[in-house]
């Protein structure tokens, strides 16, 4: 009974994933405008509301993922290039749903992973857009530094909600701290050869390694060894990224 239960939630799941890739394909085809943009959240918003099961838990990273994969979509030439950001889409959206119906056994592992990869795309979303000395006026800048550490501020309140650390004050200092470094990383990555591939991998590196400081900080885990395995690990991906790039002036 349980397995034919679980059966049923996994094709639900699926098959909403599978309608938003559509939809998101569509606006692909179609190109960006008004009305396909509203077509299409308006499927989101029909998939989000006939979830009945801890929809606020999630809601953040749901209406997230309609923002940032419309905005990557704009954005890739035309092709099979698409495939990457369609698949993408399709597995986080199918997640969301999965963990709002307890389908995974491995909840919080499944959770952590669907993070990580929506905030790579995030600020794959974001580098995509904003390129460096594009000329934009500073209220412009100012808008898209806010609305970085906006994101990642609530990432990190909603992977507290989902690992159990308490709402308290030192929670949200850890969280507007890791808001406005990622923030200002990413601002400075912009400015960087990386490209957006690597100037996103870089940010969520440090937004993933402090993340896991402060859930080790509040689980009693956090030691000397532990810190200098996650500086260990940021050490070694970071001089990846950095020595991958020409550094021509």
């Amino acid at each position: 009974m349980k397995e034919h239960a679980n059966s049923a939630v996994f094709s639900r799941c699926g098959g909403k994933a599978a309608a938003g890739a559509v939809a998101l394909f569509l606006v692909f085809a179609a190109g960006l405008s008004f009305f396909t943009v509203l077509g299409f959240l308006f499927i989101a918003l029909w998939m989000y509301l006939s979830e009945k099961t801890e929809k606020k838990n999630f809601r953040f990273s749901f209406w997230l993922a309609q923002i940032v994969f419309l905005l990557i979509v704009a954005e890739v030439p035309p092709g099979l290039l698409v495939v990457i950001p369609l698949l993408t889409y399709a597995g986080i959206v199918f997640i969301i749903f999965g963990l709002m119906n307890s389908l995974f056994s491995m909840r919080s592992f499944t959770y952590a992973l669907h993070s990580t990869v929506l905030t790579l795309s995030f600020f794959v979303a974001l580098f995509l857009r904003r390129p460096p000395f594009s000329g934009v006026p500073l209220w412009s800048e100012l808008f898209w530094i806010v609305f970085s550490f906006a994101v990642v501020y609530f990432l990190f309140r909603e992977f507290s909600r989902v690992f159990g650390l308490p709402e308290s004050r030192k929670t949200r200092i850890a969280g507007f701290a890791l808001g406005l470094a990622s923030a200002e990383v990413g601002f400075l990555a912009r400015y960087l050869p990386l490209g957006f591939v690597n100037a996103a991998a870089l940010v969520t590196l440090l937004f993933l390694i402090s993340r896991d400081m402060v859930l080790a900080k509040e689980n009693g885990l956090l030691n000397l060894n532990f810190v200098f395995r996650e500086m260990t690990i940021f050490i070694v991906i970071s001089s990846l990224i950095l020595v991958t790039v020409s550094w021509k002036l």
